[in-house]
């Protein structure tokens, strides 16, 4: 079934899907990551991006870890259907471009919501402002998950295990960076 969505999604593709997809790819990636984390740690705040930047590192090397432990190979691998429409090697499960993508989605909006309440952003505080980011970052994500079975690089699965990985990995930055400002806020 997951091979056929993505034979599925290939058979409607066109040079245009092709450079627009890779695109997507290319900012959850950690091309992606490193712009977003350097806004925050220049512009945001030094604390908050030092912290969420080593959250991702870990969950993404944890994640490497995950992939070389199930070993699942990347769909054109398994069938010749599939066209690889990038160079890439590496195993298929969990997505690492899914890891990153949803990381980075949940750390703007919990930037947005935290701003918002710091007094800092006030022009996020209208009602209705934060909806269309939000709903840009919900479109944002499905479109990287098109695009990595588009792009015949995982599985629908691996897209899904990716998203799992990287809002665990968050939520952990996440205590630990409240658990790390209760302390210095107590001083």
């Amino acid at each position: 079934m997951e091979e056929k969505i993505i034979i599925w999604l290939q058979s409607n593709g066109n040079v245009f899907f092709d450079v627009f997809f890779q695109a997507i790819s290319y900012l959850a990636s950690w091309l992606g990551a490193v712009c977003l984390f350097l806004i925050i740690f220049l512009f945001v705040n030094k604390k908050f991006g030092l912290i969420f930047c080593g959250g991702y590192l870990l969950t993404v090397l944890f994640n490497y870890g995950l992939k070389e432990l199930i070993n699942k190979p990347r769909p054109y691998v398994t069938n010749p259907e599939i066209i690889n429409k990038l160079t890439t090697v590496g195993k298929s499960m969990p997505s690492g471009h899914s890891v990153s993508c949803i990381f980075m989605v949940l750390t703007i909006i919990f930037l947005l919501y935290t701003l918002c309440a710091n007094g800092k952003f006030t022009k996020f505080k209208k009602k209705g402002v934060k909806i269309p980011i939000i709903a840009s970052l919900i479109v944002f994500a499905l479109l990287v998950a098109i695009s990595r079975m588009y792009l015949g690089q995982h599985y629908l699965t691996d897209i899904l295990a990716g998203f799992a990985v990287g809002t665990i990995g968050f939520v952990i930055t996440y205590f630990v960076y409240k658990k790390i400002v209760k302390k210095h806020a107590k001083c």
